[in-house]
């Protein structure tokens, strides 16, 4: 059996590991194999994916989206969705920071 180190462990190579593996370095010679308008379009997909999550429980419990919302400097809207450079200056912007 061959065993392959991680951490402070020794574990076993299993056909699942090898899968894995396979899976890993064919997706890596995807995303090489991408053009930018390609790349571009996938990014817009991930994007779409993350306005649709709702915000999560450790940021509901500490309120700050609820309240940047209601002090108007967010729209409280897509509380996943990443956040763009122009958008962040706006941000800024609203709090006098700039």
């Amino acid at each position: 059996m061959i065993f392959y180190f991680c951490g402070d462990v020794w574990y076993p190579f299993s056909g699942a590991y090898w899968y894995a593996l396979s899976y890993h370095l064919q997706l890596e010679e995807f995303v090489d194999k991408l053009t930018p308008e390609q790349a571009h379009r996938l990014t817009q997909k991930a994007e779409l994916h993350a306005k649709a999550l709702p915000e999560p429980e450790w940021s509901r419990q500490e309120g700050h989206w609820t309240r940047a919302a209601e002090a108007g400097i967010l729209d409280g809207t897509a509380p996943e969705r990443y956040v763009r450079r122009d958008e962040l200056a706006a941000v800024l912007g609203r709090k006098g920071l700039l």
